[in-house]
């Protein structure tokens, strides 16, 4: 198994939703949360198979709009770092409004943002 994609306009309720539920249906249930800035992507990997030197597996969650929104503000704030704390506060409320959707039985071990 590699990983399952999921694209939606905007991050939702639904789309939440629709993650976790893919998430739940993952062999290991302990999972790390990724969160790429360069393509508003999050993703939940499993810790077991990168122990055990397997292929990698998990979900990718994008938000298109968010993406195009994170361009324009890149290109509105005049500092790499003052972006960066921005991106630190998006991904706060992002991984805020997943873990209040999380499913019993899924365990998030560690929340990151991967890189700028």
């Amino acid at each position: 198994m590699n990983f399952i994609e999921l694209q939606f306009d905007d991050f939702t309720l639904e789309s939440f939703d629709r993650f976790w539920y893919e998430v739940d249906r993952l062999d290991d249930k302990n999972v790390v949360l990724l969160l790429g800035p360069e393509a508003a992507t999050v993703t939940a990997e499993s810790i077991d198979r990168i122990k055990k030197s397997k292929v990698p597996a998990g979900v990718r969650l994008s938000s298109f709009n968010k993406m195009q929104e994170w361009e324009e503000v890149a290109q509105r704030i005049p500092t790499e770092k003052e972006y960066e704390l921005f991106i630190a506060e998006e991904a706060r409320q992002i991984f805020r409004s997943l873990n209040a959707q999380k499913p019993e039985g899924v365990n998030v071990l560690a929340e990151r943002i991967t890189r700028f």
